[in-house]
């Protein structure tokens, strides 16, 4: 099985590959990552590297995984970008700012859905091709209920939408493709670490969540295609 994981150096996409290197299904890993030495060395791994704000990255790393394998069996994308040193989620519209808004839609939306289409011939040649793109609970239209966090919302409900119609699409290349978005859950990560002393619940390990995702994967059928899921498998409103 080829599989290949987007945001191989994040707190989730570390423990997902892992997850992968464990797998004896698993012949061939491609794992991206801005800064490819910082993936482990392994016989089965192939460090890519890809900026999702460069468009001359992620054609470059587009080339080198095709140049490498001939199908891709399962694709994860767990990129993703919350926040940095000098930006904070928004609470208010007065502390909307177009710059930031257009990376994190970029980063969350548009970068992950022109990767994917890029790589949609190797997708096809694969039989019952399984993609999961990371999604998050905060892009429900439907379940958002605290208003706030503008440009995150914002950039996963295109992300949502994006992989919704494109189900509908992969749904024609008739090898049973299966693509989901999913909620991962609250997981300690770099991404949400300056919100876990606020919250309210269980917070889970990035190997626990890598562990849920990757059973799940091992679980899609074509019948779930373009459904929103959390890891568990439970259904999200859009």
């Amino acid at each position: 099985m080829n599989t290949l994981i987007i945001g191989a150096s994040g707190g989730i996409g570390a423990a997902l590959c892992e997850e992968a290197l464990a797998d004896d299904n698993v012949s061939r890993l491609l794992a991206t990552s801005r800064d490819p030495d910082s993936l482990p060395s392994h016989d089965k791994l192939l460090p890519v590297a890809l900026d999702l704000c460069s468009t001359q990255s992620m054609t470059s790393a587009v080339q080198k995984v095709c140049a490498d394998v001939d199908q891709i069996d399962r694709l994860i994308i767990a990129s993703g970008f919350l926040h940095d040193a000098q930006h904070s989620p928004e609470k208010a519209l007065r502390e909307l700012d177009g710059e930031t808004l257009q990376r994190v839609v970029q980063i969350n939306a548009l970068g992950p859905m022109l990767v994917f289409a890029a790589l949609e011939p190797l997708l096809k040649q694969a039989t019952a091709p399984k993609v999961l793109f990371l999604s998050a609970q905060v892009g429900s239209i439907g379940d958002n209920r605290l208003g706030g966090w503008y440009g995150y919302r914002m950039a996963k409900a295109a992300l949502n939408q994006g992989v919704r119609t494109a189900a509908i699409e992969a749904g024609r290349w008739r090898n049973d493709a299966s693509l989901v978005a999913v909620h991962p859950g609250t997981t300690a990560t770099a991404l949400s670490e300056p919100f876990l002393a606020r919250r309210q619940g269980q917070v889970q390990t990035p190997q626990a969540c890598a562990a849920l995702i990757w059973q799940l994967a091992d679980q899609l059928e074509a019948a779930s295609s373009g459904s929103f899921l959390r890891a568990d498998g439970g259904e999200l409103p859009w």
